[in-house]
């Protein structure tokens, strides 16, 4: 069985953004911002649910004026 290493929700709040998983990428038709994940980038082995919605509701979702 293999474990799994812990790091810190600030390593893995760097992680998330060294990685840039989440890109703000253009408009849609109606002019809404669109929202890019790269799921290759993806480090789920190493981040929290809990630091993954912080980071998302602090950083990505104001910027796409959903806050």
């Amino acid at each position: 069985m293999t474990t799994t290493p812990q790091i810190s929700e600030i390593e893995q709040e760097q992680l998330i953004e060294k990685l840039e998983i989440f890109k703000i990428h253009g408009r849609d038709k109606r002019g809404r911002k669109i929202l890019r994940i790269i799921g290759k980038f993806f480090p789920a082995r190493f981040l929290s649910l809990d630091v993954l919605n912080k980071y998302l509701e602090e950083k990505i979702f104001p910027r796409l004026g959903l806050s």
